[in-house]
Formats: structure tokens, C-alpha cells, sequence
């Protein structure tokens, strides 16, 4: 059975110090570790997304694609290798070579889902989703115009009108443009989640939406590796891996279906950081434990599990093996 935060809280609280410590905090801090032990099953999602561009980036709350069909068809997921194999594609960017299938893994890393377009510079302006936010600043390294290294401190705005419509004016928007954005730190204590613009000469883009808890944010993207045609978008079926994100609102779904597993993981990590390695590693022991039986009681439960070894586990497949699980 799932949970809000604030019912985890309640059930939870005697386990972060007899509720003397931050609980919230210390209900992310297990989350976030058992999140990262393994590629669990209740952390992946079957989505339908659309490409119309070369790259596609994720929202933040996705770490990565797992399995793809692209047009009906099944297709690739290959690792950040595959324009360098000696018989691969080469560089897809390159008009010498033909295209490529599927999508190869451009890494995690990128401070924006998307980049400032090349040729029309843009300022960065910052709105904040809760009225509390307004007037604190980020800060943005990149790239200005003439290609010189800058660092902007940049104010979250708040909405004009409706939350989610930015209709200012970009002609009033001033401040350094910049060509390329290579890092975003947000400031520490939001209420609501940021989103990040660039207001160029030509169109006011949208660049990112950022998690409140999230200080230095990170996309994942990956290349498409065919040509692809603005102008006939391309269906993708694809199953992805949620990242875990720290968990806000009293009404935020804790993302594991057992407090048991949360609860051993918080007794690990308050062991661990009290320096009793042996007594944390035998409650995350405890908490991986009850996690896969719930794993195995849901994969039970949806039938026969058919895997297709000859494909997964042959060289072809090998070079996805960075974002591909088996």
C-alpha cells in the first residue's frame, strides 16, 4: 500500500530520533538511498513522448530510457559509446554518415532539458512558483554573446496573471544574453518548483522547470539517431526509470510501497552516519529485503515474465548496456 509524505511522517517520526531531527529530511535521506541500491521495478514508468528534434531531452524526474518503440517497432537504447564504435555510425552530426537507429545516451549532467538557440542569445529570467520564492536569485554560469566565461545572479519573477503564463514583455527583459548555459545553482529553501526562460531577440523559449529541493539540477538527454522531420513528429513507447526527488508536500506520493523497507532504511543511514557500519549495513540488509518481496510478489502477479536473452545479451545490445537493465 502507497503513502503520502505526511502519512510517512506520522508512522515514521519515532524512527528520525524520536522526532528530535528533521523528519521529512530524513525520510528523503532513506528514499533517496534505497532509491539508488537498485533499478526497481515500482521506479519504472511506461510513457508515450513525441520527437520532433534531434535531441530529446527528460524531464527531471526521469533518469533514463530503458526500452523504446519507435514508430510500433521496437527499437535501440545505445550508451554514450555508440558514435565512437570502430564499425558504429560515427558522428551523426556529420552529412558523410547515413543514420543511425534508435537513440544513443547523451548523459545526465545538462543544467536545462533544453539549450539557448545558437544564434539568438538570450537573457535568463527565472519565475517562482510560490509567492514566497519572489525576489530570491539564482545563479547562472555560461557563455555571453562574445563566448567570455560570465556568472548572472538572477531573481525568480513571479507569474503575470495565471501561474504558468509568462506574457512580459521581452522587449523590457535586460540583462547579459547569454549563448550557452553550462551550470544552475538555485537557491537554498524554495517553496515551489522554478522555471527557467531564455528571452531572446527573436522568442521567449522555455529551458527548464526545476525541483525546489534540487540546488545544483541535472538533466538527462539522448541524440536521436535518425534524421528526424519537425514537421511529422514520431510516436516513442518508451519504459523509463524515474529519479528519486525529494519528496515536498504533505501530499507526495512516497514512491516505495513498503514503510517497513523506508523504516530499516532510516535506521541504516542513522547507523551508518553514527559510524556503526555493521548495524547499518544489516538494516539496509533488512529494508533491500522487504523491497524485493514486494518485487517479487508484483512480478507474480503480472504473469509470465518473458525475456528475450538472445537479443539482450548479445554484442549488439552491448552497447546499451550503460542505460539498458537486463
Amino acid at each position: 500500500m502507497y503513502h503520502t509524505l505526511a502519512q510517512a511522517e506520522e508512522k515514521l517520526a519515532r524512527f528520525a530520533d524520536g522526532g528530535a531531527c528533521d523528519v521529512r529530511a530524513a525520510i528523503n535521506d532513506a528514499l533517496e538511498q534505497l532509491a539508488n541500491i537498485e533499478a526497481w521495478r515500482c521506479l519504472r514508468r511506461i510513457v508515450r513522448l513525441t520527437v520532433e528534434h534531434d535531441v530529446l531531452p527528460l524531464p527531471q524526474n526521469i533518469d533514463a530510457l530503458l526500452r523504446v518503440s519507435v514508430s510500433g517497432k521496437p527499437s535501440h537504447v545505445f550508451g554514450t559509446d555508440y558514435q565512437f564504435l570502430q564499425n558504429g555510425p560515427g558522428d551523426l552530426d556529420s552529412e558523410l554518415n547515413a543514420d543511425g537507429v534508435g537513440f544513443s545516451d547523451y548523459g545526465a549532467g545538462h543544467c536545462t532539458m533544453f539549450d539557448i538557440v545558437p544564434d539568438d542569445p538570450a537573457v535568463p529570467v527565472m519565475f517562482a512558483g510560490s509567492q514566497s520564492d519572489v525576489a530570491k536569485a539564482a545563479t547562472i554560469h555560461g557563455l555571453d554573446a562574445s563566448g567570455q566565461s560570465t556568472t548572472l545572479t538572477v531573481p525568480l519573477r513571479k507569474w503575470a496573471g495565471s501561474p504558468g503564463v509568462a506574457d512580459f514583455d521581452p522587449a523590457a527583459v535586460t540583462g547579459v544574453r547569454l549563448k550557452q548555459i553550462d551550470g544552475v545553482v538555485l537557491p537554498s529553501g524554495l517553496r515551489g518548483y522554478a522555471t527557467l526562460y531564455g528571452s531572446g531577440a527573436s522568442a521567449v523559449r522555455f529551458l527548464a522547470k526545476y525541483h525546489p529541493d534540487v540546488i545544483v539540477p541535472e538533466f538527462r538527454r539522448y541524440r536521436v539517431n535518425w534524421t528526424v522531420d519537425s514537421t511529422e513528429p514520431v510516436s516513442v513507447l518508451a519504459e523509463v526509470r524515474l529519479r528519486f526527488l525529494p519528496l515536498v508536500a504533505a501530499t507526495d506520493i512516497v514512491p516505495f510501497d513498503s514503510l517497513a523497507a523506508v523504516q530499516f532504511m532510516m535506521q541504516a543511514v542513522k547507523e551508518i552516519n553514527a559510524g556503526n557500519l555493521q548495524a547499518g549495513m544489516a538494516f539496509q540488509t533488512l529494508a533491500v529485503a522487504r523491497l524485493e518481496e514486494r518485487e517479487s510478489a508484483q512480478t507474480t502477479a503480472q504473469g509470465i515474465k518473458v525475456e528475450n536473452v538472445l537479443h539482450d545479451l548479445s554484442m549488439g545490445a552491448a552497447t546499451g548496456l550503460a542505460t539498458y537493465n537486463l
